[in-house]
């Protein structure tokens, strides 16, 4: 992790814990906070509250604020805020959200404008954050209203010693990606002499499970670049989901609901990361989370044995005049390579911390505070190095709030579709 995004993501836990001050001269200069509390919200899991609770001390320590962290299921967390929002309830000071969510936030005038927050704190290193999530998922209307803690893209992990021995290659396609999960459903993959799976996907209902649907469709979709948009018309914002390719997308996902455990259905991101690291299954879709957590010596049995690729594409994609599903031409599909057009999709786009509008003011100073010295490793506990991007964090409009954020491992970013 690069010092900037170190710092990035206790800027944003910043806003209620991010990282651990060990220096003394930076703990007594601190305590001018004591008295205040800031009420942090995210949504219920190890990826980003735990953290946060255990770091939430040290940042007492370092600053005199306590930080109380409080967690809703992810299904009810949107509501929450925005129902608290605009009741001016002011139950959260400070939230990690998802920065697509800013659409709803920003404009009623829930979320502070932290641009010049932003450019007048030289520590922060705003520009060693990669350019998209700086740029994109961190603003709104060119102004700053998150700090992100991660950055995320989905794509598919694959047991490369598996496909290896098989004389199999990684998917470029969704339907090589099927075919390999058939070819290994069923078999013993880590040697405990009990069946295991092709594919492992988390597809729990009001969950994440939207996500992988979406980057199966991506490449469907989408064939000329992020200016013509993946899932409306940019020309009259209809929704892409009624016709052939957005079909074939849902048949792709129908199909790899049948090829893995029998319980997919109800299995969370949770599940089919522990489900991947532990050697139970040859193929998974997922942000970054399970390449760090395969390398970690405490609970991956697979370590040194995982690849991973841009998410698979299609050679099919929809023509947007006709609103069939054709083949590939060069026309079409500018940015193929090899036939196949792929549309990484920046799913989440990263999380980051926002506070409320009309917060007191001395927590929202709080929630934006950065204390010294910035742990720059990875989170060892959490099993994840935190970049900034998907989850973001940013003072919220009532008197109140922070915002949740994700990581991700390594950012594929392609101008096709």
């Amino acid at each position: 992790m690069s010092r900037h995004l170190a710092k990035a993501l206790v800027l944003v836990v910043g806003v209620g814990l991010a990282a651990a001050c060990s220096s003394g001269s930076n703990t007594n200069s601190g305590q001018r906070f004591s008295g205040v509390t800031v009420r942090v919200v995210t949504f219920t899991g190890p990826q980003i509250a735990e953290p946060l609770q255990r770091r939430a001390p040290d940042f007492e320590k370092a600053t005199g604020a306590k930080v109380q962290i409080i967690t809703v299921p992810f299904s009810d967390l949107y509501q929450k805020l925005l129902t608290d929002f605009a009741t001016k309830t002011n139950s959260y000071d400070a939230t990690v959200f998802d920065p697509q969510w800013m659409g709803d936030y920003v404009p009623p005038g829930y979320l502070e404008d932290l641009t010049d927050r932003v450019k007048n704190d030289s520590t922060l290193q705003w520009d060693d954050i990669a350019p998209f999530f700086r740029d994109f998922s961190a603003t709104f209307k060119g102004r700053v209203y998150t700090i992100p803690l991660d950055g995320d893209f989905q794509m598919v992990y694959y047991r490369k010693d598996l496909l290896q021995k098989d004389g199999l290659k990684a998917p470029e396609t969704w339907q090589d990606y099927i075919d390999i999960a058939r070819h290994f459903q069923g078999k013993d993959l880590n040697g405990d002499g009990k069946a295991d799976y092709g594919s492992c996907l988390a597809m729990k209902r009001a969950a994440q499970s939207y996500w992988a649907w979406l980057s199966v469709a991506g490449g469907f979709l989408q064939s000329q670049g992020t200016k013509q948009g993946a899932f409306f018309d940019t020309k009259n914002m209809q929704p892409l989901t009624n016709n052939p390719a957005a079909a074939a997308a849902l048949d792709v996902y129908k199909q790899l609901s049948k090829i893995g455990p029998p319980t997919q259905l109800n299995d969370d991101v949770g599940n089919s990361r522990g489900l991947f690291i532990t050697g139970r299954c040859a193929l998974s879709l997922d942000w970054g989370d399970i390449g760090t957590l395969a390398i970690d010596p405490t609970q991956s049995k697979v370590q040194d044995k995982v690849g991973a690729v841009i998410l698979p594409g299609s050679k099919q994609v929809l023509d947007r005049s006709s609103m069939q599903l054709v083949d590939c031409n060069p026309t079409l599909c500018p940015n193929a390579v090899n036939g196949v057009n792929h549309a990484p999709f920046a799913a989440f786009v990263g999380r980051g911390r926002h506070h409320r509008q009309d917060g007191f003011q001395p927590v929202q100073d709080v929630a934006v505070l950065q204390p010294r010295p910035v742990d720059q490793g990875r989170d060892e506990h959490a099993g994840s190095q935190r970049l900034p991007g998907r989850h973001q964090v940013q003072p919220a409009e009532s008197q109140h709030g922070p915002r949740p954020s994700h990581h991700a491992k390594r950012l594929l970013r392609a101008d096709s579709a």
